[in-house]
């Protein structure tokens, strides 16, 4: 009968980093105090784990569709950003060094409320003509029309009638967020797009979200 012969393991223990062997693959202590104090550590580690779940849902819990809009909202702005980076101002042309993400539609307006994560309704534009100029409507309306053309233009005008009567709840909100936070993650970051990389990004990114069929 063939005997088998356990093979000593090398460790360093997880406490005091001494080295030692053993013969059990799951022994990571050298003695019984060690042994001990690990266990002490891992059963914290599991409370604190668990504890920290509990605030995260408790947390879910207490917010509202308003916050979750926030966040939706910063990070599609994150995303709109990126996908136009190396673009000018969608409204004036400008090079810039300090970049906000604009409505066209401005998300004030009741009319444009359901639209303000449309990533059709968002270019990068400069701190100027976004802050100061209101978003610069007229240079806006000349900068689609001269990137993407007339039917995009369109387009976005009619956002506001095609989508007059949806609602987003909590669970359609925090799944965009979700959605988003993996897109912006797969987007490689400091690259310029060509134009017809643009459009599909956008689509993507409304797809991804599954807030609009359009």
């Amino acid at each position: 009968m063939q005997t088998f012969i356990k093979k000593s393991l090398k460790r360093t223990c997880k406490i005091c980093s001494k080295k030692f062997t053993t013969q059990f693959f799951n022994i990571w202590w050298c003695s019984n105090d060690c042994g001990y104090e690990l266990s002490m550590r891992l059963k914290e580690k599991k409370q604190s784990q668990e504890m920290k779940e509990k605030r995260e849902k408790l947390k879910e819990n207490i917010l509202t569709t308003s916050d979750y809009r926030k966040l939706l909202q910063t990070q599609i702005n994150a995303i709109i950003r990126t996908i136009d980076y190396g673009q000018p101002c969608i409204s004036c042309s400008r090079e810039d060094k300090k970049w906000h993400c604009s409505h066209y539609h401005h998300k004030s307006k009741n009319t444009s409320y359901n639209i303000t994560f449309h990533a059709w309704n968002l270019h990068k534009s400069c701190d100027f003509c976004n802050l100061h100029l209101h978003g610069n409507t007229n240079g806006y309306r000349l900068g689609i029309t001269e990137r993407y053309g007339e039917d995009v233009l369109n387009l976005i005008s009619d956002l506001p009638v095609i989508y007059k009567d949806l609602t987003f709840d909590k669970i359609e909100l925090k799944s965009a967020i979700n959605e988003a936070k993996e897109f912006y993650k797969s987007l490689p970051k400091e690259r310029v797009y060509s134009i017809n990389e643009l459009i599909e990004l956008r689509k993507k990114l409304n797809q991804k979200l599954g807030l609009y069929d359009i």
